[in-house]
Formats: structure tokens, C-alpha cells, sequence
């Protein structure tokens, strides 16, 4: 049935061509063995996933997909689970089949979760069953149908993270969804990959059959089932042009950023680890805007010493001589829990212990950072930024942890803030006081001020950047910084939206 199918776009880009299908089946469990017997598949099973991932993390990096190589890396760490492993091996020693065993311990895991309603840690689910997974089909192998040779929009429910890494990404034109969200790895590795993504899509793998043309739109959210030649030359020009505007927008990364009437702007990069500055300084950044730390506290089972987390710090200052560097303090919590604390379950994590607060309530890992950030600081220009911050008494006492750890091992850096809790904004007048600079996190502000989840394809179109009520915090927050002489930012996705861009700039 042709027609079209929307969805939330989550990497920008055109494609047109044929649907190829990938739908992941589980394996079902062959003849059982001894108990001893299926132990020894088991270990087994370990032993060759565990070897397949880690080659798979080495092609990534050696093809420069760092992020993408540490979602790997998590995978690893789940396989090697000593709570999965000896679960699974109980089950086995009373008689259950490895493979009955692997999926109820998975399931339990799931489920565990799910219980906690929450879209990362949902998305985090898939990843458990990835694994799970993998053992499953080592230990009863199926014969796969032979890929596509020819280039193909690629179809599924939902893609794994090792799935993904695995295409061959000189064929895949685009991806096509049911399910998913901009924070589900196939948005995040697709976006990486510079590939046009639409997830949440619902039921796509059931209206569309193996070779059907699809023309697909990732910043619209659009799927065309068996677009009519008019649709067909819309997109290829579409995408011409967008290859076209690219590389003019090359030719243009070493001016500097400045508005028909004078105005100097900054653009500068966010990113996730240092193995992102490469591409940033190639684009031309002008600094980075935002330096995630996450990537050294997930996927490990403890936390990262003072000398690790210094030298990462270390690598990207010094890779942006003459440039600000701005480093976002660990933004972790329930919705983003560490495995190496114990962390209450929270029924709301978004709105519970994370940023700020989470890092005042660890004053241990809090101090191991900001240790680590001041004698970074003497290698370039360095500024330290707060996340979730809602009140100034958040900011008096991080400052003076701050403060505390500068007298010790010396440095120094500008202190800012996020500003993505509306009351943030609200009282940004008094924020001011406190800080250096305000950046925008404009992805959680929007959320929270319009009480939408992005994510949630039933109500993603009421997600609207330039909301009024939006706007209208942004103006006070920019207003703010500029009565008190601070200088104010963007880190959000907002930042790169055309539409938005104009406002922003006044």
C-alpha cells in the first residue's frame, strides 16, 4: 500500500531506494543437553562473543567511530556480568537449557528496567537483549539470508548496537524504524555515521515488503512508501542540494562567525570524548561548547582516577590552543545510573538525583573531578560547567567545592551553568550573581517547559523549540547575562535548527 509514514526524524539527510528487511529473531533453543554439557556451550558461547565484540570495538576505532566503539565496549562489560553469568549458570545446574536460561535472566534484567520508566534506561533494555542475543545464536547458529549488493534503505523493528556497527555503511542510504528515539543508539550511531535516520515509525516492517521503493526524509520524519517519479526528483534534488550546501559551507569554516551588522558570534563543538575534536577542528570549531564527561564514567566497573580523567581533560584543551573549552561536570543519576554505586531506583529519575545534585550527593567523585579539571586548566583556557542547576544555593556550594579543590592543586577556570530547569530561568537575574557564563541546554528546557518527552512519538509534534513560552525563557536568561556583563550560550540542538538560529541571534 503506498503512502507515507511519519515518525521522528533523528539524523537529517535523503535517501531513496529499496527497503531491505532485518528482523531480528531469537533462535529457538535446539536439544537440550546435560546440564554440564550446556555449561560448557555456555562458557563457551562467552568466550567467542566476548572475542567477536572486542573485534568489532577495534574495526571502529580504527575507522574512527570512538563513540560508537564504546557502545561496544558497554556491551562487553554487560557480557561478563557476574550477576547474568552465574544467574544463567544456576538456571543451568537446575536443568534448564543455556539458551531458556540466557533469555530468563535477560528477561529479568528487562523488565527490571522497564519497571523504572524511563526512555534511557528503555533504550538501555535493548542492549541486555542484544546480548543475550548473540549468546543465543552462537549456541544454536541459523542460516542468514545473503545481504543486499546494491545500496538499500534498511528496514527493521528495531536495530541492536552491534547490528548496526556491522552494516556495510557504503549501502545503507538511510534507516527506517517501528520503533526508537533520538536517544536510542540507532539515532545516535546514525547521526554518527552522517546517515538520514527516521525512528518511531511504528509499524513500517508490516507495510512494506523485501525491494519496495521508500523515499525517506531524517529531519522531517517522513517515510514515502513507493514514491511517484514527481516525489522521487524532489528528493534526489533535495539531497544535491544539501551535498551542494555542504560544501559550500567548507569553503566557508575559516571565516570568522560574524552577522551582517558586525555581530561576532562563536561556534564552537560539542562533543562526547577527545576522539571528537579531530572532526570538530576539521568543521572549523572555534573551541568546544560542550565536552560531555559521561564517556569516562559509563561502561566500566569503577570510577575514573584523577590521572585518567586529567589526561583526557588535558587532550582536548591543548587540541584547542587560543580557544575556550567548556567541560560539563558528570551529569549522571537515575536515568543514567553508574554500575559501580549504589544507586536508589527512582520512579521519575529525569526529575530525581541527577547533575548537580547527583554530584553534590558524591562529593568523592565530585572532588576527584574538579581535581582533575584544575590541573587541566593550565594547559589552555578551561571552563567548568554545572548541569542541572535550579537554585543558587546548587551553584554557592559546587563553586566552593570548586574553590576548595583550586587551593590544592592550583589552575583555574570560568564558572558557568546550564540553564535547562525552567526555574533556572527563571531566576536567571540571580544566577548571574554566581557564575561567569549561562549555556542553554535547550533539549531538557524544552521538554520541561512544555511538559512533552520528546522521545514519545504520541506526542513529539507538540515538541516546539520555538514554542513562545520557550522563547520567552530564553530572552530572560540572555537578558539576564547581559545586565550582570556575562556572556551566554547555546549547547543544545536548538543551535543547528535554521529556524531557530535567527532568533537566537536577535
Amino acid at each position: 500500500m503506498a503512502g507515507s509514514i511519519a515518525g521522528i526524524g533523528v539524523s537529517p539527510g535523503t535517501a531513496v531506494g529499496p527497503a531491505h528487511l532485518v528482523r531480528s529473531v531469537i533462535p529457538a533453543p535446539g536439544e537440550q543437553l546435560t546440564p554440564s554439557e550446556e555449561l560448557e556451550a555456555f562458557d563457551a558461547a562467552i568466550r567467542r562473543g566476548s572475542a567477536e565484540l572486542e573485534r568489532l570495538a577495534a574495526r571502529l576505532r580504527v575507522d574512527g567511530q570512538e563513540s560508537e566503539a564504546r557502545i561496544i565496549d558497554a556491551q562487553l562489560l554487560m557480557l561478563g556480568d557476574p550477576t547474568l553469568v552465574e544467574g544463567v549458570r544456576r538456571r543451568i545446574g537446575k536443568h534448564e537449557a543455556a539458551a531458556t536460561a540466557i533469555q530468563a535472566e535477560t528477561d529479568g534484567f528487562k523488565a527490571m528496567l522497564a519497571a523504572m520508566d524511563d526512555e534511557y534506561l528503555a533504550a538501555r533494555a535493548g542492549d541486555v537483549q542484544d546480548v543475550a542475543t548473540r549468546l543465543i545464536r552462537d549456541l544454536h547458529p541459523q542460516e542468514e539470508l545473503p545481504s543486499p549488493q546494491e545500496p538499500y534503505v534498511l528496514v527493521a523493528h528495531d536495530l541492536t548496537p552491534s547490528e548496526t556497527a556491522s552494516l556495510d555503511r557504503s549501502l545503507v542510504l538511510g534507516f527506517a524504524i517501528d520503533a526508537g528515539s533520538p536517544t536510542s543508539h540507532t539515532a545516535i550511531m546514525a547521526e554518527a555515521l552522517n546517515i538520514p535516520a527516521v525512528v518511531g515509525l511504528r509499524d513500517i516492517t508490516s507495510r512494506v515488503t523485501e525491494g519496495r521503493r521508500l523515499a525517506l526524509d531524517g529531519a522531517d520524519g517522513l517515510v514515502v512508501i513507493d514514491p511517484n517519479p514527481t516525489q522521487i526528483l524532489d528528493y534526489e534534488r533535495r539531497r544535491r542540494d544539501a551535498k551542494d550546501r555542504s560544501s559550500r559551507l567548507r569553503s566557508l569554516r575559516e571565516l570568522p562567525t560574524v552577522t551582517v551588522d558586525g555581530h561576532r558570534f562563536v561556534l564552537a563543538a560539542n562533543i562526547g570524548s577527545p576522539s571528537d575534536v579531530p572532526a570538530a577542528l576539521d568543521a572549523g570549531a572555534e573551541g568546544v561548547g560542550l565536552l560531555r564527561t559521561e564517556f569516562l564514567f559509563h561502561g566500566r566497573e569503577q570510577a575514573p582516577d584523577e590521572e585518567e580523567q586529567t589526561r583526557a581533560y588535558r587532550a582536548v584543551i591543548e587540541a584547542m590552543p587560543g580557544h575556550r573549552v567548556v567541560v560539563r561536570t558528570l551529569d549522571a543519576g537515575g536515568d543514567k545510573p553508574l554500575p559501580y554505586l549504589r544507586q536508589r531506583a527512582e520512579k521519575n529519575p529525569v526529575l530525581g538525583l541527577r547533575g548537580v545534585r547527583f554530584t553534590l550527593a558524591s562529593p568523592e567523585i565530585f572532588r576527584t573531578q574538579l581535581r582533575a579539571l584544575m590541573r587541566a586548566s593550565v594547559y589552555g583556557e578551561l571552563c567548568v560547567m554545572f548541569p542541572m542547576v535550579g537554585e543558587s544555593k546548587q551553584v554557592e556550594e559546587a563553586r566552593a567545592t570548586l574553590e576548595a579543590v583550586r587551593t590544592e592543586v592550583g589552575g583555574g577556570a570560568q564558572v558557568g551553568i546550564m540553564i535547562e530547569v525552567p526555574a533556572a530561568a527563571l531566576i536567571a537575574d540571580q544566577l548571574a550573581r554566581h557564575v561567569d557564563f549561562f549555556s542553554v541546554g535547550t533539549n531538557d528546557l524544552v521538554q520541561y517547559a512544555l511538559a512533552v518527552d520528546r522521545g514519545n512519538e504520541q506526542v513529539a509534534d507538540l515538541y516546539r523549540p520555538l514554542h513562545p513560552g520557550v522563547v520567552r525563557l530564553l530572552d530572560m536568561t540572555v537578558q539576564a547575562s547581559h545586565a550582570h556583563g556575562r556572556w551566554a550560550g547555546v549547547c543544545g540542538e536548538m543551535a543547528a535548527d535554521n529556524l531557530a538560529i535567527p532568533i537566537l541571534i536577535g
